[in-house]
């Protein structure tokens, strides 16, 4: 963004054939600008109007800044969690419920454990896919155990 001068400013509100009145009425309408009712004309009309936009510069630079600030994420871990489920059952073929939920919560603390959640309606609904896949078989143990021969999700 290129900013305005000072002397642009004073080449806008600094005209000599346009009544003082008028060129502040002008300032106050166009600009938006609420000037001081002692405010004499020249130098301290163009200090206070050229102040004025350098704040509103600054202003819209911060808010911009903020609109596009991105957070920094912790480091992005491959694949989603249900694909995370499905590979620690796939490499453990034999585990507990409650194993899979300590399992998920220590890989992703962030979304779990760390905001007061916990990973068990996720794991849930892993569980079911699988079973009505005929991937897994849940015991009345609560074991999950890998029947599936093949590594599709």
């Amino acid at each position: 963004m290129e900013l305005v001068t000072k002397q642009d400013i004073a080449n806008l509100i600094l005209n000599n054939d346009i009544p003082f009145d008028e060129r502040k009425e002008l300032i106050t309408q166009e600009f938006h600008i609420d000037l001081p009712l002692d405010i004499e004309d020249g130098e301290p009309i163009l200090n206070f109007v050229y102040d004025y936009y350098l704040r509103m510069v600054e202003l819209y630079q911060l808010k911009d800044r903020t609109l596009y600030k991105t957070e920094k994420k912790p480091e992005e871990k491959d694949g989603t969690i249900k694909e995370f489920i499905v590979n620690t059952l796939m490499v453990k073929k034999n585990l507990s419920i409650s194993e899979l939920h300590k399992i998920v919560d220590d890989e992703y603390k962030e979304k779990y454990s760390e905001v007061g959640k916990t990973p068990r309606t996720r794991c849930r609904k892993v569980i079911q896919q699988l079973t009505i896949q005929k991937k897994i078989t849940v015991t009345s143990e609560k074991q999950i155990i890998w029947i599936s021969n093949d590594s599709t999700n």
